[in-house]
C-alpha cells in the first residue's frame, strides 16, 4: 500500500480529515480520480498533521486511511494540545503581480476559510493591467473584507514592505498567489506565537498541490520546504541542538508561501531586504533572509505544521530551468547579504560545515533525475547572484 514516488508517477495530492466523525479526503486541487497513478495524503487530525500516506490507485479510500491509523503507535499523534493563540487582530496579505485566474483561486479559498473574520489585503506589484483590479473588485462585491493597494515598484520585498505599511494589526500572515490555502489557515498560524517566549515569525508547512509532470516531481525533489509534521521553536540559544547549518540553512524553517509575522517587530528590523525577491536580479530569497534576521536578532521562530498551504508546482520544464537558475541566484544573494551583518566568522564556519551536505542533496537529485543541466543552470545563478545584489543595492541607492 506505501511505496516510493517516482518521477513518471502522476500523483494526486490532498488530505484525510481523521476525527470522532470519521475519515474525509479532501484533493488540494481537485477530488479524487482513477486517472492518477498513486495519491499522496497528509493524514490530519484536530490537532494537525500525523503522518504521510502514499497510495496505490486502487487503495484510496477512507478504508486504507483507517487502516493505517490503526498501524501507528501512540507517539505518533506528535501532540495532545495546541499552544492558545495570542491576543491580537491579522491581516492576510498576498502580493501579486499579473497572474489573476490563480490570484482568483488562492482569494476563493482564502474566503472559504476565513471567513471574514480578518482583511484580506492585495498588493498589486507594478502592475501593466487592470486584471488583478477587477479580480479584487469582484470578490468585494461578492462580500469578501477585501481590499487592494498598487506598490509601482517591482520586487516582492517592496510588495511585503508595503504590506506591513498598510495593515494596522499586530500580525499580518503572507501566502503567495500561486497556492491555495486550507481551510484553516490562517487561524492555524496564530498559535505558533504561543509557542515560546519571543516567537516572531511563524512558518507553515507547504506541501505540493499536485504531481502531474515531471518538472513537478523534480521540483517537489529540489524545493527543501518544511514538510515535517511536528512542531518547533528555532532560536540562538539552541543551536548547538541542530545538525543542519543553523540558522544559515533557513529551509528547514519554512517558505514564504506560508508564514506570519509580528508586524512592528519585523518593521524595526527593518523591514524585507529590497534588494532581495522575485521581480529584482536576485530573483529570490528574501523569504529566507529574514528568517535568518529574524533569529540572529535574538526572536524565536516557531514552525506550526497545522498551518497548511498547498503549492502549485512548475508544470513545464523550461519554467523549471528558470526556477532553478534563480534558486541559485536568490541562494548566494542572501549569502552575501547576511554576510554584510556582524557575524562573519561564525556564519563561514557554519556554511563550510554545510557544503557537505549540499553536496549530497544534489547527487540525490541527479540519482532521482535531475538533468545535470539543471544543475549547471543553478551553479551559474549562485555565481551570479552577489553581482545582482550588489546591482540591486545600487540601484536602491540612486533611488533615494
Amino acid at each position: 500500500m506505501q511505496g516510493s514516488l517516482l518521477i513518471s508517477d502522476r500523483t494526486w495530492c490532498g488530505l484525510a480529515r481523521c476525527d470522532e466523525s470519521g475519515v474525509r479526503i479532501e484533493g488540494a486541487i481537485e477530488p479524487w480520480s482513477d486517472s492518477h497513478d498513486k495519491a499522496r495524503l497528509l493524514l490530519v487530525n484536530e490537532l494537525g498533521p500525523i503522518g504521510w500516506l502514499v497510495l496505490e490507485s486502487s487503495d484510496v479510500n477512507e478504508k486504507s486511511v483507517i487502516d493505517h491509523l490503526a498501524t501507528l503507535p501512540r507517539s505518533e499523534q506528535r501532540r495532545t494540545s495546541l499552544p492558545d493563540p495570542p491576543n491580537g487582530e491579522l491581516t492576510v496579505a498576498v502580493c501579486t503581480r499579473e497572474r489573476p485566474e490563480s490570484l482568483r483561486s488562492c482569494l476563493e479559498r482564502i474566503r472559504r476559510g476565513v471567513a471574514n473574520r480578518y482583511e484580506v489585503l492585495v498588493v498589486d506589484n507594478a502592475p501593466i493591467s487592470d486584471k488583478t483590479e477587477r479580480v479584487v473588485e469582484e470578490l468585494a462585491r461578492d462580500g469578501m473584507r477585501i481590499r487592494r493597494v498598487v506598490e509601482q515598484t517591482p520586487g516582492l520585498s517592496r510588495a511585503r514592505n508595503r504590506a506591513l505599511r498598510e495593515a494596522t494589526t499586530e500580525f499580518v500572515a503572507f501566502t503567495d498567489d500561486d497556492t491555495l490555502p486550507d481551510i484553516a489557515w490562517p487561524t492555524a498560524l496564530l498559535p505558533g506565537f504561543s509557542a515560546g517566549t519571543n516567537v516572531a515569525l511563524v512558518t507553515g508547512i507547504v506541501p505540493p498541490a499536485q504531481i502531474d509532470t515531471p518538472a513537478q516531481a523534480l521540483f517537489d525533489k529540489k524545493i527543501k520546504w518544511s514538510s515535517k509534521l511536528s512542531p518547533e521553536t528555532y532560536s540562538m540559544a539552541k543551536r548547538d541542538e541542530y545538525s543542519f547549518p543553523f540558522p544559515y540553512s533557513a529551509g528547514h524553517f519554512g517558505a514564504g508561501a506560508n508564514f506570519a509575522v509580528r508586524r512592528k517587530v519585523i518593521s524595526d528590523l527593518g523591514g524585507f531586504d529590497e534588494a532581495l525577491g522575485a521581480g529584482t536580479r536576485t530573483r529570490g530569497g528574501e523569504d529566507n533572509e529574514m528568517f535568518v534576521r529574524v533569529i540572529r536578532a535574538g526572536y524565536e521562530l516557531a514552525y506550526e505544521p497545522s498551518a497548511i498551504v498547498w503549492h502549485v508546482h512548475l508544470r513545464e520544464d523550461d519554467l523549471l530551468r528558470e526556477h532553478v537558475y534563480g534558486y541559485g541566484k536568490g541562494v548566494s544573494a542572501v549569502a552575501l547579504s547576511q554576510f554584510l551583518h556582524p557575524g562573519k566568522i561564525d556564519m563561514v564556519r557554519v556554511c563550510a560545515r554545510g557544503a557537505l551536505n549540499l553536496s549530497r542533496e544534489r547527487r540525490a537529485e541527479v540519482d532521482y533525475g535531475m538533468p545535470r543541466s539543471h544543475l549547471a543552470l543553478e551553479l551559474w545563478g549562485v555565481l551570479c547572484g552577489p553581482i545582482a545584489y550588489v546591482w540591486e543595492r545600487l540601484r536602491i541607492a540612486m533611488a533615494r
